[in-house]
């Protein structure tokens, strides 16, 4: 951002104010692995999602954040979709099905005879996720409760997730300088 804003070649006041312009309204934010991986935080939108009622997503963590399932009935399609990826033309020996929450999620509906599609039953299950109750544990969930956590100091209202530690990836300790920060939150 310095070097763009030194490189559009304003005047040194131009150039201050859209330092301050940036650092008092632009911020950045990750999700990880992807937004999907929300939903398994709350039984009732998985259900709304799509899956049935009786679905018991099996998960090595609680943190959604990290997400990994460890179903045994999805597993073989997992390694099948790895060995793939990790193979010919263009080898992605990063990937993981298991960290996929959205391949995931479908299997869980097709299970239900449906299929699962984000406009629809990602819809229903975001627009009444029960947010306060996502996280199991205190320590769950830091990016996005760095995401809330910049949204409720930027618009003036409490994170909907309960106190926790937010992650330092992408929001700064209330210790620091905010005038010295490059952006609002980092």
């Amino acid at each position: 951002v310095q070097d763009e804003i030194a490189a559009s070649r304003q005047s040194a006041r131009a150039g201050q104010r859209a330092r301050e312009i940036v650092r008092t309204r632009c911020s950045f934010h990750l999700l990880s692995p992807m937004v999907e991986s929300l939903l398994f935080g709350e039984q009732a939108a998985l259900q709304r999602a799509g899956c049935a009622s009786t679905v018991a997503p099996s998960l090595r963590s609680t943190d959604f954040e990290d997400f990994w399932t460890t179903d045994e009935n999805w597993l073989p399609t997992c390694s099948s979709v790895n060995a793939e990826k990790h193979g010919e033309p263009q080898p992605m020996p990063w990937w993981h099905e298991e960290r996929h929450a959205k391949h995931y999620l479908e299997h869980l509906v097709g299970q239900n005879g449906g299929i699962y599609d984000e406009t629809v039953g990602g819809v229903a299950a975001f627009s009444r996720l029960d947010w306060p109750g996502v996280p199991v544990q205190a320590h769950d969930l830091g990016l996005i409760r760095a995401l809330f956590e910049d949204l409720g100091d930027f618009f003036g209202v409490p994170s909907p997730l309960p106190p926790g530690p937010s992650s330092c990836l992408t929001y700064p300790p209330r210790t620091a300088r905010r005038n010295q920060l490059l952006l609002r939150n980092m």
